[in-house]
């Protein structure tokens, strides 16, 4: 293990974990506003008898998955965070 890697692959494993860890933020983001949002009962016991295959609506739906820095839902953030709050149910 270990060597030299040319500036190309240091320059995308980089990239690679530069996104990783935004996607780990955006998810902490959403799991913030699912907790602050005062329909938050209603919409996790929605998310918790629902389908899996809707849970990343749902979560989009709510605005959970909507960064304060961006109008739109992100779908990745939207399924992870999810999974995430679906876990902390158990």
């Amino acid at each position: 293990m270990g060597g030299w890697v040319t500036s190309g692959a240091a320059h995308e494993q980089a990239d690679i974990a530069a996104a990783m860890s935004a996607q780990s933020v955006m998810i902490e983001v959403c799991v913030a506003q699912a907790l602050a949002d005062p329909a938050r009962t209603r919409i996790l016991g929605n998310l918790s008898t629902s389908n899996q295959y809707v849970h990343e609506q749902i979560v989009m739906d709510a605005g959970w998955a909507t960064m304060p820095w961006d109008p739109k839902p992100n779908n990745g953030v939207a399924e992870k965070c999810g999974d995430r709050l679906l876990a902390n149910l158990k």
